[in-house]
């Protein structure tokens, strides 16, 4: 292309200078500067990025992807066609086609947002509600890199795209700039679990991966590829839904190889033995389009008798209007084609038995059309799912729906919960209101009875009440204490009746958890005896008993009623030895047979300890056994 630049210089000023093509965005941007420098007219049958639109002397045949990527927008987001997708994922290839047609599509769905009725908004809410769950519209693109000299570069920038998608969580997928790295592609999508029934996926000139496919060597490869890419949405620009294509297509085949020789061009022997691709079409109209140009560019050189410059053949270009392979031919003052001359299709991608078909499903005019259904089968989903009716959910849009009814259900709970709290401590204030009230009157009615304040009676008996608890705080606290001071423990024993009996009172001492040198203050009808354990003690429970406690009785004789007097002796030791019953005094004989049944009556009386009285129960049993103990010898 740069040398038929320099070289056509020298070509006469009568002789019209133009360039065809070239097919890919990413080649035509630097090309159409260069051409734009010589003047010189250039014509792409298949250049589609918008950012060429502002670039002098490009113009084409293939309409731009500001028009397919307005239409395609419409198509997933207004519910024309598919219902309630209000997030998709864009992947695309990283170079001047990929970005013009994310830009475009970013665009297109930032001016139907604020064009529409419906309140879309694009920014995140705070918190979701149902409704504006179904208001959010968001689209996220994904880039990938297609450099074709670092394989393993290409599949890694793949893949990263693909874990970016799932970690999204987007289920409606376009597929941006597709070629030869179609099937890496499926397969990094494929490994993160997303061709899945669950997913939607559309390719933007899908009409390419037939014979890219076909294209494969490695037969199974081709055959698995052919299954991830069956159920798979193509959305193209297509001339094949033009009437002008019947008419190519009817030429092409009744062509032969030997009737397009020339000095430019030979063609290949198996060239019109194959079915031709839609680009063709586009081909076609750009060399009718600059050979009408020219035409008509010659006759006005004529006309005027004035060269043949490029401004001229510019214009000429611009005023071409002709039923063409693609359809009716006629660009705009940008150069771009006409968008209400273009059909645009969404069709199936599918595998059918080992064969690889492609077939319309809908189709429109333009952007100002609704899509028209023209399939001849209902739309077919991944996974074999056909209809409308079937097609795949949005998934990002049912989770925010979840969080939405989660968050909805939780407020309602705690609205309830308030409800509830309310009527119960309602109910409450009500009932402690009536128990106040009820209270109040008796209050009142004790008062009056009194003859005292309502008040006073209350302060008094809060006084009474004071003491109560004071007195039992005292008791025990104090009680503690001796205890502790005395450097003794009890050790709680479980002692039934059966043993209060069997046992004798020093045993029994000890089972209960005295201990040598503890002192325990009883006070029975106001006399002050003391227990004092003296030498040593020991009880082995449950085996052969042996104890060794003595007991003395220090009665306050001048408290007992009748007076009774103790006589010449003032002790008494109940003693017990391996289980040995005896009673022995040590002093001068004396009884106590009126003071001990006088001692156990009050004691079982008064006494609150269950061991202390059952000690003393048996204390008493032991020497009612030996009436006359004291007294003899």
């Amino acid at each position: 292309a740069i040398d038929f630049l320099v070289e056509s210089r020298a070509l006469a000023d009568d002789v019209p200078r133009a360039m065809l093509g070239p097919a890919w965005s990413a080649l035509a941007k630097p090309m159409a500067l260069m051409a734009g420098a010589e003047e010189v007219p250039m014509v792409s049958y298949w250049a589609a990025s918008p950012k060429l639109s502002t670039l002098p002397y490009f113009t084409r045949t293939f309409p731009s992807d500001s028009t397919a990527g307005r239409l395609l927008v419409h198509l997933l987001y207004n519910g024309s066609v598919f219902k309630d997708w209000n997030h998709v994922a864009v992947v695309y290839r990283d170079d001047a086609f990929g970005q013009g047609y994310v830009t475009q599509m970013e665009a297109e769905l930032t001016i139907w947002a604020n064009e529409s009725s419906d309140r879309i908004s694009q920014s995140r809410p705070a918190t979701f509600t149902e409704d504006n769950v179904h208001a959010y519209h968001t689209l996220r693109s994904f880039p990938f890199t297609e450099s074709g000299d670092d394989e393993p570069r290409e599949k890694e920038s793949m893949e990263r795209a693909f874990e970016s998608v799932k970690s999204s969580g987007y289920s409606v997928i376009v597929l941006v700039g597709v070629s030869r790295s179609l099937p890496d592609l499926l397969e990094a999508a494929d490994k993160e679990n997303l061709i899945t029934s669950q997913h939607a996926w559309f390719i933007v000139e899908g009409s390419v991966v037939r014979d890219t496919i076909e294209s494969l060597t490695d037969v199974k490869r081709r055959e698995r590829v052919g299954s991830l890419v069956s159920g798979m949405q193509s959305f193209e620009a297509s001339a094949e839904l033009q009437p002008g294509w019947a008419r190519f297509f009817h030429a092409w085949e009744n062509m032969a190889p030997a009737q397009c020789n020339n000095d430019f061009f030979t063609p290949d022997k198996q060239l019109f033995a194959t079915s031709p691709i839609g680009a063709a079409a586009y081909l076609f109209d750009g060399v009718a389009a600059i050979a009408l140009a020219a035409d008509a560019a010659l006759n006005a050189s004529k006309e005027q008798d004035a060269p043949i410059l490029g401004p001229m053949l510019l214009e000429e270009l611009l005023r071409v209007s002709f039923d063409g392979a693609s359809g009716h031919v006629a660009l705009n003052a940008q150069g771009d084609r006409d968008p209400r001359t273009i059909k645009f299709a969404l069709g199936n991608l599918a595998l059918e038995g080992t064969n690889f078909t492609y077939y319309y499903n809908f189709s429109s005019t333009g952007v100002l059309g609704g899509m028209v259904a023209t399939a001849r089968t209902p739309v077919q989903w991944i996974g074999g799912g056909k209809g409308l009716d079937k097609q795949p959910p949005d998934a990002y849009t049912s989770k925010l729906l979840a969080q939405a009814e989660k968050r909805e259900a939780e407020k309602q709970e705690a609205t309830r919960r308030v409800v509830v709290g309310t009527v119960v401590g309602l109910l409450i204030a009500i009932v402690a209101t009536l128990g106040v009230t009820i209270w109040w009157v008796r209050v009142r009615r004790v008062a009056n009875l009194h003859q005292v304040s309502p008040w006073q009676l209350i302060r008094d008996r809060a006084a009474a009440k004071a003491r109560a608890v004071h007195f039992v705080f005292v008791k025990v606290h104090r009680r503690w204490l001796k205890l502790r001071s005395a450097g003794g423990f009890r050790v709680y024993s479980s002692i039934d009746d059966d043993d209060a009996r069997d046992v004798r009172g020093n045993a029994l001492l000890v089972a209960a958890g005295w201990r040598t040198g503890l002192h325990a203050p009883l006070s029975i009808w106001g006399l002050r005896d003391q227990f004092t354990g003296a030498g040593k003690a020991m009880a082995i429970m449950g085996e052969a008993t042996a104890t060794e406690v003595q007991v003395k009785v220090q009665p306050n004789t001048s408290r007992l009623s009748g007076g009774e007097s103790t006589g010449g002796g003032d002790e008494s030791t109940c003693g017990s030895t391996g289980g040995d019953s005896s009673n022995s005094g040590t002093g001068g004989r004396a009884s106590f047979r009126g003071m001990s049944g006088r001692l156990s009556r009050v004691a079982r009386g008064e006494v609150a300890d269950p061991v202390t009285r059952r000690l003393l129960t048996a204390c008493n049993t032991d020497w009612r056994g030996q009436p006359n103990a004291n007294e003899a010898g």
